[in-house]
């Protein structure tokens, strides 16, 4: 009799609770929440099928991605979320006129092996500038502008960066980590002295000026260095620099060595030459990890309008 009792109070009781809950609005407060979450994975990942992880498209850091803070005027390029990166957002007009595409095999998972190519057609009716550009996978929305460059750049020296135009027929190789050299250039005649005090890959190919030619033999250069100067540079390769130089050369010959057949030496004789320039550019996003997955991305080349450049497919 006394069980009986218990029960029959223990229901009534639970009986009340829901009744009070119903009253409160605890039905409307759940489903609230319920299409709130919804909401957030629609608009924010995509919708999140219950099968996938939580973190399928995670958010990419400042640090995470640059070690710090993302390059002045570019925040808010760290995220971006596409559905169809092949389809989604209207042509831009560059489109025909800018391919992308791997340099070498697909892009690697380190930063400092990730490449891609950007090339100008040769029909292009004049240059293009990349200002406000960017690259995008449309797979894990991780969205990152084309840096500026030095169109001369000077080892050693901070240089000052420019924004980039590409002259028809022009290429230039993006670079997800950091450069050798301390920030993005344009090529030249003299750059492939750079290879020879940094590693570059692929390497600065290339024919620097002869030394030869940089002292022929005249009179005027035998008074200054001596004869055995000469000879020695007949026997320097070109684009490396002077090692184990003969103790029988001159101070004045030991002097031009070491400053003529540099990197900046050679920029300094040359760069008013009219060949001196390459149409070959080096730019370098500055991440500190991987941006393209390893095996399969769709990743989007974008103008300064947000509008689909080129799609490569790996």
């Amino acid at each position: 009799m006394l069980k009986n009792v218990i029960v029959a109070l223990i229901f009534f009781v639970l009986i009340g609770f829901v009744i009070v809950w119903a009253l409160s609005g605890g039905p409307r407060k759940v489903w609230d929440g319920v299409q709130a979450n919804i909401e957030q994975a629609t608009t924010t990942q995509g919708y999140i099928l219950p099968w996938q992880p939580s973190n399928l498209f995670p958010s990419i850091s400042e640090e995470d991605l640059y070690g710090g803070s993302f390059p002045e005027g570019y925040e808010g390029f760290e995220k971006e979320f596409a559905q169809d990166g092949a389809t989604l957002g209207d042509p831009s007009p560059y489109n025909g006129d800018v391919t992308i595409r791997a340099y070498g095999s697909s892009p690697k998972s380190d930063a400092s092996a990730e490449q891609l190519t950007l090339e100008v057609s040769p029909n292009a009716t004049a240059p293009i500038s990349i200002l406000g550009w960017s690259l995008q996978s449309a797979v894990t929305g991780i969205r990152v502008p084309l840096p500026e460059a030095t169109p001369l750049l000077i080892a050693g020296t901070v240089n000052t960066l420019e924004p980039v135009s590409l002259s028809p027929g022009a290429q230039a190789i993006v670079f997800s980590g950091v450069s050798p050299v301390g920030g993005s250039f344009r090529e030249n005649i003299c750059s492939p002295y750079l290879g020879e005090l940094q590693t570059f890959i692929p390497r600065l190919e290339g024919m620097c000026p002869s030394p030869v030619d940089d002292l022929p033999l005249t009179a005027e250069y035998i008074s200054m260095y001596g004869g055995n100067c000469i000879d020695y540079v007949r026997t320097l390769p070109s684009c490396e620099l002077p090692r184990e130089l003969p103790a029988t050369l001159s101070d004045a010959c030991r002097t031009l060595l070491t400053t003529r057949f540099s990197y900046n030496g050679c920029v300094n004789a040359h760069r008013d030459d009219a060949d001196f320039t390459k149409d070959a550019w080096r730019l370098y996003v500055g991440a500190n990890r991987e941006l393209w997955l390893n095996d399969h991305d769709v990743i989007r080349l974008l103008d300064e309008e947000s509008r689909i450049i080129d799609v490569y497919t790996y």
